[in-house]
C-alpha cells in the first residue's frame, strides 16, 4: 500500500435457461451470459413407447422456437424455457385371415394401410374384392380384371382365365369395430386412438359340384335312381303333398305313387317336363324337385353353404346360406310368395341345380 487504492468488484449477469421435455434426453439447460444466444436440444426425436406406441418431436415452445433439435436460437435477456412438444402416434397393424400381411411383389392381396398415425386421426385401409390363393402371376392382369375375374369366380368359380380367384373379400373386424367406417367397404377409415390390428376377411370359395339338373331327372340315368323311398319323403313337402292343377300339368302327377316305382319315374318325369315359367309357382316347385332328389341321393348336402351375392362382389354374412334354408324358402314361398319372390328363389335352386352358385369353404 504505498498510497490510497480502490478495488471495484465487476459482475456479469446470467440468465438460466430450463429444457422441458416429456421423452426424450435434453440439452442445454444452463446459465448464459445476459446478451448471448443458447439453444435447447432433445434427442432422440422419435421415442419409442408402450408395443405400437411412439412419440415423435414436433416442436419448441415457451421461449423457443424450431422444429428440429437444436432448437433456434434463444436471447437470453433473462430467464428463459424451452419445452419440448411431442405427437403421440399409434401403429396399425394390417392383416387378413390368410396370416401377416407382410408386403411381398406380387402380393395383391395384401391390404393397405399399415403405418404409424396421429392420435385421433382417421388411417384410410384397403384390400381388393377378389384375390388368388397360390399362382396370382400366371392368372396375369386377367385375374385382377372385374370383369374377367368377379364374372368367372361368380358364374361358376372357376374358369380358363382365372383358376386361381377363389377368395372375396368378407369384411374388416378389430377389436372395437365402432371404430371401422364401414365393414363391408373395401376401401375404409379406421380411428386411431390406440395402437391396433386391422383384419382383412376372406373367404373361401370353390367351384360348386354335385347339382343335378331337371334334365338329370328325367333323362335315364336319373330316372334310374328313383326309390319308392323319394316318393314317400316327397309327398311329405307341401307343393307333392296334393295335387295343384297348374297349367300344362298331367293329371294326378301329384301326389307321388309310393307303390309303384314305374308308375312314380314317370310322374317325376312327366312333372319336370311340363314345367315352364308361363306358371311361375309350378316352375318353383320343378326346381325344388330337382334340388331335393340330388339332397336325397347324396349329390349334395343340404347343410353346405353357398354364396347369394348382392351384386357388390363383397361376401357379407347374410349372404352365405345353406341349401335347406334355401329349399325351406322354396316352400314357403310357393305357398304364398309373390311371383318376383317365387322368381327369385327357382333362380336360386337353378343355378344349385346346375352348379352355378360357388360352394363357400367352412374351416
Amino acid at each position: 500500500m504505498d498510497g490510497p487504492k480502490t478495488a471495484t468488484a465487476n459482475w456479469q449477469t446470467q440468465y438460466y435457461l430450463t429444457v422441458n421435455s416429456a421423452h426424450g434426453t435434453t440439452g442445454g439447460a444452463d446459465w448464459y451470459d445476459a446478451g448471448t444466444n443458447a439453444q435447447a436440444t432433445v434427442t432422440p426425436l422419435t421415442v419409442a413407447g408402450t408395443a405400437g406406441t411412439q412419440y415423435v418431436f414436433t416442436n419448441w415452445s415457451d421461449d423457443a422456437s424450431g422444429t428440429t433439435s437444436p432448437s433456434n436460437n434463444i436471447s437470453m435477456d433473462g430467464p428463459k424455457t424451452a419445452t419440448a412438444n411431442w405427437q403421440t402416434q399409434y401403429y396399425l397393424t394390417m392383416t387378413t385371415n390368410f396370416g401377416n400381411s407382410t408386403p411381398s411383389a406380387g402380393d395383391h392381396w395384401t391390404p393397405t394401410g399399415a403405418d404409424w398415425y396421429d392420435a385421433g386421426a382417421y388411417a384410410n385401409v384397403s384390400t381388393a374384392a377378389n384375390v388368388s390363393t397360390a399362382q396370382y402371376a400366371d392368372c396375369g392382369w386377367h385375374c385382377w380384371c372385374w370383369w374377367n375375374c368377379w364374372w368367372n369366380c361368380w358364374w361358376n368359380c372357376w374358369s380358363p382365365v382365372c383358376l386361381q380367384c377363389t377368395y372375396f373379400f368378407a369384411g374388416w373386424t378389430t377389436a372395437d369395430m365402432g371404430e371401422i367406417g364401414n365393414q363391408y367397404a373395401l376401401s375404409t377409415t379406421v380411428l386411431m386412438d390406440k395402437a391396433k390390428t386391422v383384419t382383412a376377411n376372406y373367404v373361401s370359395l370353390i367351384p360348386a359340384t354335385g347339382g343335378k339338373s331337371i334334365g338329370f331327372w328325367t333323362n335315364k340315368n336319373g330316372q334310374a335312381l328313383l326309390t319308392l323311398g323319394d316318393a314317400t319323403f316327397l309327398n311329405t313337402l307341401a307343393p307333392y303333398a296334393t295335387f295343384t292343377p297348374y297349367r300344362g300339368e298331367p293329371s294326378g302327377s301329384t301326389p307321388f305313387n309310393t307303390t309303384n316305382l314305374t308308375s312314380f319315374k314317370k310322374q317325376v318325369r312327366d312333372y319336370l317336363l311340363n314345367a315352364n315359367a308361363v306358371n311361375m309357382t309350378y316352375m318353383l316347385a320343378a326346381q325344388l324337385l330337382a334340388t331335393e332328389l340330388s339332397v336325397q341321393h347324396s349329390f349334395l348336402s343340404g347343410t353346405q353353404r353357398v354364396w347369394v351375392d348382392d351384386g357388390d362382389r363383397i361376401f357379407e354374412p347374410w349372404e352365405a346360406r345353406t341349401i335347406n334354408e334355401i329349399m325351406s324358402e322354396a316352400i314357403a314361398k310357393w305357398s304364398s310368395g309373390t311371383r318376383a319372390q317365387q322368381e327369385y328363389v327357382k333362380n336360386l335352386l337353378d343355378k344349385i341345380n346346375n352348379n352355378q352358385l360357388c360352394f363357400i369353404v367352412d374351416p
